[in-house]
C-alpha cells in the first residue's frame, strides 16, 4: 500500500506504541507518504491481538479470526489484493444437540425447532427483553440517563428460571454464552441497547492461513522495535518523547493503539496528564470487566464428528455452568487438518482464564463433546489455549458496550490531545468496535488526521488496499466509523 507523496528528509518523525493492526496500519500509511515512522512493541512479536502462531502443523488465529460482514469490509478488499483466500467457517446454521443417547447415537435440531421446542423460556425472554428495551428508548427521549444491562433485564426471568422446563433453561444458558461470548463481556456489564451487534448474524469469513499475511504486509519495511514497553509518555508543545526501558525516543507525535484498557489503567503514565474529560470518556468504555472471550483449540489423530461447516451447540447443563465450550466448530475445511475449536467467555470463561489450568479447561472441553458425541470421544493429540484477561498486554479480549458508555465517548477516545498525541485501536471505532476491521480504519484515521496536522497533506486513497470499500463508504475517508 503507498500514497503518492514525496519524502523530505525534514518530514515530521511520528512515534506509534502499538504493533497491532491499528498500529501497524497506521505506520504504514504514514511512512508511505514520506513520514518518519519508529514503531515500539512491548511483545517479542508482531499483531498485538491479531495473533496467527503455528499449531499441530497448521497455522491458527488465537487473537481475532474473522472478517465480519464480509460482503462489505475493508479487509475482505484487502485480502483480495494479497490473494489470501476466505473461508465462511463456520457457516450461518446451528446444530443444537440433544444429550448423547447411545441407543440412537448423537441427535441434534435446527435452530428453529430448539425455539419451538423451548417457546416458553424464549417467549418470555423476547417478552422481558422487549419491554426492558422500549422502558430504556422511552427514558433516553426524556433526556435522563437510563441505560439497562442485559442482566437487569433478565432478572426477573432468571429469578424464576427454574420453573421451566429443563430445556428451556438450558437454551436461554446457550443464548446468554453467544451475548457474553460476542461482547467478551460478563452480562452485568452489558448495555442492553447493544447487547448483540450486528455482525453476530452477518455473513463472516476467516483468511486461510490466519491474518498473519496481512500483518506482515503492513510491517513490512517499517522500523519495529520489539519487546519494547513504553513506561511514560512525556510531551509538551514541541515534541512527545516515549521512555522505554532501554533508552528515550523522541518525535514530533505519537499514535497510541494498545488495548484502551492500558490507557484506563493508565500503565502508559502520560505527563502531563491527559485532559480529564478524554480520561473519563475513556474510561466508560467497556473492555474487560472481569470476563472476555477465549479459545481451546482440540487437534486430534482423526476426525470422529460430523463433517460439516455448522456451530454444533453442547447446550450448558444449567444457565449458571454457561461460557464454557458451549458452540464448536469444526475447522477441517479452514486448515486441513482435524481440528476443533471452542469458547469461554463471561464469568466462568474469566474464572477458567485466571484460575484454571490448560488441564482442567481441556476436561471442560472433552466433557462438552462427549455430552453431545458421547464417551467414545478420544483425548485430544495437542492442545492450545489462550488467556487474554490474564494476558499483561491485553487485560481482555476486545471492548464492548457498557451499560455508562455512550459513542461520543469512543469519538473522543479518537480525538487528538494537542495535535502531538493520537490514538486508534478497535475501542475508537463507535460502530464497528471489536472487530479487526474497527482496528484497521481507526489506524488509517489516525493516520490521515496526523499527515493532515503535522505535514498539511491531505490524504489520498487510490493505492490503498481497500480502496473499493472506501470508495462505497467516503465517510470513513474523513471521519471516524
Amino acid at each position: 500500500m503507498s500514497l503518492p507523496i514525496a519524502s523530505e528528509s525534514n518530514s515530521p518523525h511520528v512515534l506509534v506504541v502499538g504493533a497491532g493492526m491499528a498500529g501497524l496500519v497506521a505506520a504504514r500509511l504514514l511512512q508511505d507518504a514520506g513520514l518518519r515512522v519508529t514503531v515500539t512493541e512491548a511483545r517479542g512479536r508482531l499483531g498485538g491481538r491479531t495473533w496467527t502462531d503455528d499449531f499441530a502443523g497448521v497455522s491458527i488465529d488465537l487473537g481475532a479470526s474473522w472478517i465480519h460482514d464480509a460482503d462489505d469490509n475493508p479487509l475482505t478488499e484487502w485480502c483480495k489484493t494479497l490473494g489470501v483466500p476466505l473461508s465462511y467457517t463456520p457457516s450461518g446454521r446451528v446444530r443444537i444437540y440433544e444429550p448423547f443417547d447411545p441407543r440412537t447415537g448423537p441427535r441434534w435440531i435446527d435452530y428453529a425447532a430448539a425455539v419451538r421446542r423451548g417457546w416458553r423460556g424464549m417467549a418470555a425472554a423476547n417478552l422481558i427483553l422487549g419491554s426492558a428495551a422500549a422502558r430504556q428508548v422511552l427514558t433516553s427521549r426524556s433526556g435522563r440517563r437510563g441505560a439497562i444491562s442485559l442482566a437487569q433485564a433478565l432478572e426477573p426471568l432468571l429469578n424464576r428460571a427454574g420453573s421451566l422446563p429443563d430445556f428451556d433453561q438450558r437454551l436461554l444458558g446457550y443464548l446468554l454464552s453467544m451475548a457474553e461470548g460476542v461482547e467478551g463481556a460478563p452480562y452485568e456489564r452489558i448495555n442492553l441497547k447493544s447487547w448483540f451487534p450486528h455482525e453476530a448474524g452477518a455473513v463472516n469469513a476467516m483468511p486461510v492461513g490466519g491474518y498473519r499475511r496481512l500483518i506482515d504486509a503492513a510491517a513490512q519495511g517499517l522500523t519495529i522495535r520489539l519487546n519494547t514497553p513504553v513506561r511514560r509518555v512525556l510531551h509538551d508543545a514541541d515534541s512527545v518523547r516515549l521512555v522505554t526501558d532501554a533508552d528515550v525516543l523522541t518525535g514530533d507525535a505519537v499514535i497510541v493503539t494498545v488495548p484502551v484498557s492500558l490507557l484506563q489503567q493508565d500503565l502508559l503514565g502520560f505527563e502531563p496528564a491527559l485532559p480529564r474529560a478524554w480520561r473519563a470518556a475513556v474510561g466508560r468504555i467497556g473492555y474487560g470487566q472481569g470476563a472476555s472471550l477465549n479459545k481451546i483449540f482440540l487437534s486430534f489423530a482423526r476426525q470422529f464428528w460430523p463433517d460439516i461447516n455448522d456451530r454444533m451447540i453442547s447446550l450448558p447443563p444449567t444457565i449458571k455452568a454457561r461460557g464454557l465450550c458451549v458452540t464448536w466448530t469444526n475447522l477441517r475445511d479452514l486448515t486441513g487438518a482435524p481440528l476443533l475449536l471452542s469458547f469461554t467467555s463471561g464469568t466462568n470463561g474469566a474464572a477458567g482464564d485466571l484460575h484454571r489450568s490448560d488441564a482442567a479447561l481441556t476436561a471442560i472441553a472433552i466433557d462438552s463433546l462427549r455430552r453431545i458425541l458421547g464417551p467414545a470421544v478420544p483425548e485430544p493429540s495437542a492442545v492450545r489455549i489462550t488467556r487474554w484477561l490474564s494476558d499483561p498486554w491485553a487485560r481482555g479480549s476486545y471492548s464492548f458496550s457498557q451499560v455508562e458508555s455512550h459513542p461520543a465517548d469512543r469519538l473522543r477516545y479518537a480525538t487528538p490531545v494537542h495535535d502531538r498525541l493520537y490514538f486508534a485501536g478497535e475501542a475508537a471505532s463507535p460502530a464497528h468496535y471489536g472487530t479487526v476491521h474497527a482496528a484497521l480504519l481507526s489506524g488509517q484515521h489516525a493516520a490521515f488526521q496526523a499527515l493532515r496536522r503535522l505535514a498539511g497533506i491531505e490524504p489520498t486513497i487510490e493505492h490503498l488496499p481497500w480502496r473499493a470499500y472506501l470508495e462505497r463508504h467516503p465517510r470513513a475517508v474523513t471521519e471516524m466509523t
